[in-house]
């Protein structure tokens, strides 16, 4: 079982390759993130890391970025990351307004405290209540495998549900809660278009992408 936790002294990290790590320490998927050696994606950790205790108060009122931001510096000190930036021409998808419209709904805040945010409700289902569009590109990057740059112009929060068949999924393939899956659902490219009145487009783009120049495995300890 694969678990990643902030805590509150730290972060908790089960069964996680390093490469995850690096994801989440700089905000990128796959495709922006070049040089680094296999074992990085295969060879898995399990990771234990505190704040001292006079930081403790202070990593109580931390926004995720800020915590994504404690995670270089850790990965520099542990595995010895060393990098650097360059711009690179990549495969991208502009994600856009479709013909018809946006069909997601304008949040009314305050909405509610314990489904605000985004949510995976099982493969292939996702909800959002008050989120930004910089999320949901963030999201749709992780499920095609690209970078997806938000060209919508969309700058408020909304509210949405979108299903789709993830690409992987079998024929009758049971879901996370032991279900059969909807062979009906559409891949999540038709789903953008029909459920939320967006579009992916394919497109090359001059985009920044992080280049590991070094990176070891820690000792056992």
């Amino acid at each position: 079982m694969r678990l990643v936790a902030h805590t509150p002294t730290g972060l908790s990290v089960k069964n996680m390759p390093v490469l995850f790590l690096i994801r989440e320490a700089f905000g990128l998927e796959d495709d922006r993130i070049v040089g680094a050696p296999g074992w990085v994606n295969t060879d898995r950790f399990d990771i234990e890391a505190k704040v001292g205790a006079s930081d403790i108060s202070r990593l109580k009122t931390m926004t995720v970025d800020q915590r994504r931001l404690m995670l270089r510096p850790f990965l520099q000190e542990r595995f010895h990351l060393e990098f650097h930036y360059e711009s690179k021409v990549l495969p991208v998808y502009s994600l856009v307004i479709g013909k018809g419209g946006s069909r997601m709904k304008q949040f009314e805040p305050p909405g509610n405290p314990a489904t605000n945010g985004l949510r995976y409700l099982g493969r292939g289902h996702l909800e959002a209540r008050g989120t930004e569009m910089e999320f949901v590109v963030s999201v749709l990057s992780q499920q095609v495998g690209r970078t997806v740059l938000d060209k919508t112009g969309l700058t408020g929060k909304y509210d949405f549900t979108l299903e789709w068949e993830p690409d992987d999924a079998p024929p009758m393939a049971g879901n996370d809660n032991g279900l059969p899956v909807d062979s009906a659902k559409a891949s999540i490219f038709m789903a953008l278009q029909e459920q939320l009145g967006l579009k992916l487009e394919p497109q090359k783009d001059t985009i920044s992408v992080l280049v590991i120049d070094h990176i070891e495995a820690p000792s056992e300890n």
